[in-house]
C-alpha cells in the first residue's frame, strides 16, 4: 500500500493499513496531539491516529515482518530531515564538540552536525582523503567492565574477562547453552546487550518489554530477577551508593573529580525522584568511561596522533597511508593505558580495520541501506 504522497505520509492510508493488519490495539499512539486537520477525515468523521515515529514502525515490524520495507522508508525520511552537516571546501565535516556538556562529562556535539549520531548507513560518507587512511577503534563492553570493577562484582567481572559479557550473561541466566559464543547466539546477543545495560541502570521489566515488542512481560520480569541474583554484589553496591547520594551527600564524583549534583526539587517529585535515582545509578559508569576516553585522547594528541572524532567510547583516527598501521598500534596502546590509569584494569580494544582511499567506512548495521541508496542515486544519474 502506498501511504506516501511526495514527502508526506497519508495518515488515512496508514490508519487503513493498521486496521487491515489487525494492529489497532498494538500500534503506539502519538505522544503529542496532532492538529485538527489530522484528527478528522475529509468528511468530518473522527478517525484513529497512529504514531508515525520510526520506533513505532520498528516495534510493529517485530509483530508483522511484512512491515519491514515500510519501516525502512520511514527511517530514511527521518534521516534526510535531520541531515545538516557543515562541509568545508576541503570536503571535511566540522562540528563543535561541546566538551563537559553533559551530567556525565561527555562531549555533546549537535546530532544534526555529527555523522556518528546519525543513522548507521550515513557513516558511509566518511572516507579518507587521497594519500590518507583512517581507523575506528572502540573499547569492548566498556560500561560492563567499569560496573564490575567499581562494584567488585566477581561474576560480572568474570563474564567480561572470560569473553563476550553479553553472551556469558545469556549462558549464566540459562538463556543460551554452555559453550555459546558471540557468533552462535545470533540475534539474542543484541537483546542481551540492550537488556543487560538497561537493567544495570535501573530499567524496569516493563521498560525492557517496551524495548523489545516480541518479548513478554513475564520474560522481562524473570530477566530482572535473575540479573539481581547473578550480580548481587553489583546491586548491593549500586543501591548503597545511590542511597547515600539521594539522602546524604547530594553529590557524587569520579576519580578525577567530575561531579554530579542532585537537584533539590527531585526530592519532592515522585517521577523526578525515580529519574534522579537512575541517573545516579548510571553516573559512575558513564562518567568513568568519559574520563578514560579523555585520557586516551590526551595521550594520543600529545604524541602526534590525529584524532578526527571522539565517539562516546571510541575514536576515529587518521594518518598518511604509509603510517596508519603504526598509528593504530600506538592508539590502541594509549587507549589501554588510559583505561588502566583511570580504572586500574586494562580494558580490551579489539584490532580495528584500516580504511584506505578510496574506500570508506562501512557499518554492517547500515551497509544494505547504503548500497540501496547508492544504487538509486546511480540510476538517477544515468536517467539524467
Amino acid at each position: 500500500m502506498d501511504i506516501y504522497e511526495g514527502p508526506t505520509l497519508k495518515y488515512q492510508r496508514l490508519d487503513a493499513l493498521v486496521c487491515s493488519l489487525g494492529l489497532e490495539d498494538d500500534w503506539p499512539r502519538p505522544k503529542r496531539k496532532r492538529s485538527n486537520k489530522h484528527a478528522e477525515t475529509p468528511n468530518g468523521r473522527s478517525r484513529k491516529v497512529f504514531s508515525t515515529e520510526a520506533e513505532s514502525f520498528d516495534a510493529m515490524t517485530a509483530l508483522r515482518p511484512e512491515l519491514g520495507p515500510l519501516a525502512e522508508v520511514v527511517k530514511r525520511m527521518r534521516d534526510l530531515k535531520t541531515f545538516n552537516l557543515a562541509l568545508g571546501d576541503d570536503g571535511r565535516s566540522r562540528y563543535p564538540l561541546f566538551p563537559f556538556n553533559t551530567a556525565t562529562g561527555r562531549c555533546a556535539p549537535p546530532s544534526k552536525r555529527f555523522l556518528f549520531q546519525q543513522s548507521a548507513w550515513t557513516r558511509g560518507f566518511i572516507a579518507p582523503l587521497p594519500g590518507w587512511a583512517i581507523s575506528y577503534l572502540d573499547y569492548s563492553a566498556a560500561e560492563i567492565l567499569i560496573a564490575a570493577v567499581l562494584s567488585g562484582d566477581q561474576n560480572l567481572l568474570g563474564d567480561y574477562l572470560s569473553g563476550d559479557p553479553y553472551t556469558n550473561c545469556a549462558v549464566r541466566m540459562g538463556l543460551a547453552p554452555t559453550g555459546s559464543s558471540k557468533e552462535t547466539i545470533g540475534p539474542l546477543r543484541d537483546v542481551m546487550k540492550v537488556w543487560l545495560l538497561s537493567t544495570l541502570y535501573g530499567a524496569s521489566a516493563k521498560s525492557l518489554h517496551d524495548k523489545l515488542a516480541s518479548s513478554t512481560l513475564s520474560q522481562a520480569e524473570e530477566f530482572v530477577r535473575q540479573n539481581h541474583a547473578s550480580y548481587a554484589r553489583y546491586w548491593e553496591w549500586s543501591e548503597r551508593r545511590t542511597e547515600i547520594f539521594m539522602y546524604e551527600t547530594g553529590v557524587e564524583n569520579t576519580i578525577f573529580g567530575w561531579q554530579h549534583h542532585r537537584d533539590a526539587s527531585e526530592r519532592t517529585d515522585d517521577f523526578l525522584f525515580s529519574d534522579a535515582r537512575n541517573r545516579s545509578r548510571n553516573f559512575p559508569m558513564q562518567a568513568t568511561c568519559a574520563e578514560i576516553l579523555r585520557w586516551a585522547c590526551v595521550l594520543a594528541t600529545d604524541n602526534g596522533i590525529t584524532i578526527h572524532a571522539p565517539v562516546h567510547d571510541a575514536v576515529l583516527v587518521g594518518a598518511p597511508d604509509k603510517e596508519i598501521e603504526e598509528v593504530v598500534t600506538r592508539m590502541r596502546e594509549y587507549m589501554i593505558s588510559a583505561s588502566k590509569l583511570v580504572l586500574g584494569v586494562e580494558m580490551r580494544v579489539p584490532v580495528s580495520a584500516i580504511i584506505r582511499f578510496p574506500d570508506r567506512i562501512r557499518d554492517p548495521r547500515g551497509a544494505k541501506v547504503w548500497d540501496e541508496m547508492m544504487q538509486r542515486l546511480q540510476g538517477l544519474s544515468h536517467k539524467a
